[in-house]
């Protein structure tokens, strides 16, 4: 029910601004940004109420259903994007860059998951022995 009321004021007041001198230039950027985080949050609940049709239709664990969902969606636009390099002339940049965002996906990940597993071992230990390592 907010998001009409911060829409609507955000446009007053940039319609009724001066294209030199915007007079109330922190209370247009706080309207903003509330609209962007109340889009935000109605388009991540829309999406979950779709997943969650999708698995009632399936049959298949939400959880599931939004791993499946959710990569091929961030996926398409990047595909779309090294096609369009690809034709452009630009295919060794394209190739490049399929397997270089993949990696330092993975390289990421792999970071996060042993410096993770490395802390708890090494409170895990040091539990164990009593003393620092």
């Amino acid at each position: 029910m907010v998001i009409p009321f911060a829409v609507i004021g955000s446009y007053i007041i940039i319609f009724t601004t001066s294209k030199k001198r915007a007079p109330f230039p922190t209370l247009l950027a706080t309207l903003n940004l509330l609209t962007l985080f109340l889009w935000s949050h109605f388009l991540v609940r829309m999406a979950v109420d779709i997943l969650r049709v999708l698995s009632h239709c399936s049959g298949v664990n939400v959880s599931l259903v939004a791993m499946v969902v959710f990569p091929v969606g961030c996926g398409v636009p990047v595909v779309l994007d090294k096609l369009r390099m690809a034709a452009l002339g630009m295919g060794d940049m394209a190739l490049v860059g399929c397997f270089a965002s993949q990696v330092t996906r993975l390289s990421i990940g792999f970071f996060i998951s042993f410096f993770k597993s490395g802390l708890q071992l090494y409170f895990a230990f040091r539990d164990i022995v009593g003393q620092d390592v």
